[in-house]
């Protein structure tokens, strides 16, 4: 499209400006708007993914501690931590640990898959999280 001008005859003439420049920096703005919504979103992703699998670790080391006091069975406080977390989630059997009195302690591992960060090997380490809980149910 080329804008035209108001000859002094009255006619027209082109002007020769087409917005090419406008179009190249709209271009520019829209791909970089576009990589950083993707990064932040992926960070996003992380961050939440951490925060889940520690509330998850700690739901688990609950379930785990109020079974074994009821069970006093190690493998059925493991199964009870199991089920009380997500099923993309794991439990470190060699983490997992219960004291005479109760006292839980496992470490959760979950991976999050993002749109960049889980497909690239440089970044895939980021999205594998882990968290470790301790605790004891007393009761309530």
């Amino acid at each position: 499209m080329y804008l035209t001008r108001q000859e002094p005859n009255g006619g027209l003439a082109e002007a020769g400006d087409t917005g090419s420049i406008i179009i190249g920096w709209i271009t520019k703005l829209v791909i970089t708007f576009a990589i950083i919504g993707v990064l932040g979103f992926d960070g996003i992703s992380v961050g939440m993914g951490h925060i889940a699998t520690a509330d998850d670790a700690d739901t688990a080391v609950q379930a785990a501690s109020q079974n074994f006091q009821s069970t006093h069975s190690l493998q059925a406080a493991y199964m009870a931590a199991q089920a009380a977390i997500k099923s993309t989630e794991t439990i470190r059997t060699t983490d997992f640990t219960i004291k005479p009195d109760g006292s839980t302690s496992l470490t959760v591992t979950d991976t999050v898959h993002t749109l960049v960060f889980y497909r690239t090997s440089q970044t895939r380490g980021l999205t594998v999280i882990t968290a470790h809980a301790t605790g004891k149910y007393t009761g309530s």
